[in-house]
């Protein structure tokens, strides 16, 4: 009898000793959430996946769509290990599980249904149930915040750059934080570079075309009320020659009432601009043009004239002409005849 009770004692014991994982053997869990259920056009909203109980073979099969572009993803690892100790037993306890964060925009009004999400996981594929997100339209105008594109040449040749200014003006009744601006509309056809604006204050908690918004600030009389505006530049040079349609711009906003702490997300659309740009003429076009548009000016500057055969000179070589002036290539003076005759 002792016998049986020494070995059912050792039996205990190894199990007390022995870890227990718990995650393991549980059913695999799959959840997507959205941070919001409504946003605004050209706002942003976060989409959580959270899978538990299991670690899943690749990451959720989730790809931009005609409804929403994915701007940002990141993935946490939420799995854990911890020993317990309870009277003496201890436990080794697992804990088994991820987290998806996606940053959407939608790219349309309406009721956006994102979903069902699958996930590929050991011995099959997890499912999520579909999200619905509202996205309301922005308005055109409110009273005391306006905004508006305008472009300084609506009809440039390919290659021609152009510039575009955004103008926010606000009155002096309101405050705006947290602010989200976004470009409506396909500007592949475009090279878009930030235009150089000495005098401008960089912010970087706002971006514009992929690139920090670079604001300058002024006061204007709009309508007999006095209001800030500021205004940035986007420097555009069309890659292809039709018709082509810039913007609207939406801004989405956090707007409050000065001395209220009470802050209002609010939505402005721009006017849109229509550009037709003009395709290159074909006639008369200089040997080995490569498709640089505008009055440029070539100087050259030698470091000393009077040298003996066989010594060397630097030659500095300046380019001058309308922005960006990084399109221009370096000039290649080997294709001069005169130069490599004597050099």
């Amino acid at each position: 009898m002792r016998s049986w009770r020494s070995i059912l004692l050792v039996a205990v014991a190894l199990l007390t000793l022995a870890p227990i994982a718990l995650g393991q053997s549980r059913e695999p869990r799959v959840r997507a959430q959205l941070g919001a259920q409504s946003i605004y056009l050209g706002d942003q909203v976060q989409l959580t996946i959270d899978i538990d109980h299991v670690i899943p073979s690749a990451a959720p099969r989730l790809e931009s769509t005609n409804d929403f572009t994915i701007v940002d993803s990141s993935m946490r690892d939420r799995s854990s290990t911890f020993i317990e100790i309870i009277n003496g037993r201890r436990r080794e306890i697992r804990r088994i599980g991820q987290t998806y964060f996606y940053l959407l925009t939608p790219r349309r009004t309406g009721e956006i249904t994102i979903g069902p999400i699958e996930i590929p996981a050991p011995g099959g594929v997890l499912t999520t149930e579909p999200v619905k997100l509202r996205v309301f339209e922005p308005v055109t105008e409110l009273t005391d915040l306006k905004m508006s594109i305008s472009i300084n040449n609506d009809t440039p040749y390919v290659g021609e750059a152009v510039t575009m200014t955004l103008k926010v003006s606000r009155s002096p009744l309101i405050i705006i934080s947290d602010s989200r601006l976004q470009m409506m509309g396909d500007t592949t056809a475009f090279d878009i570079m930030i235009a150089d604006s000495p005098a401008a204050r960089r912010s970087s908690n706002a971006v514009f075309l992929g690139s920090p918004t670079d604001w300058r600030m002024r006061q204007e009389d709009i309508g007999g009320v006095m209001f800030e505006t500021l205004s940035l530049e986007r420097t555009l040079t069309p890659s292809a020659a039709g018709e082509f349609t810039i913007g609207p711009v939406i801004l989405v906003v956090d707007v409050s009432v000065r001395g209220s702490r009470r802050a209002e997300r609010a939505a402005l659309q721009s006017n849109a601009i229509t550009l037709n740009v003009q395709p290159l003429p074909t006639a008369d076009q200089p040997p080995g043009f490569d498709g640089l548009v505008g009055a440029y000016q070539l100087d050259a500057q030698a470091s000393t004239t009077n040298v003996a055969v066989g010594d060397p000179i630097e030659l500095s070589v300046r380019v001058t002409g309308p922005r960006p002036i990084n399109r221009v290539p370096p000039p290649d003076l080997m294709r001069d005849e005169a130069f490599t005759r004597h050099f």
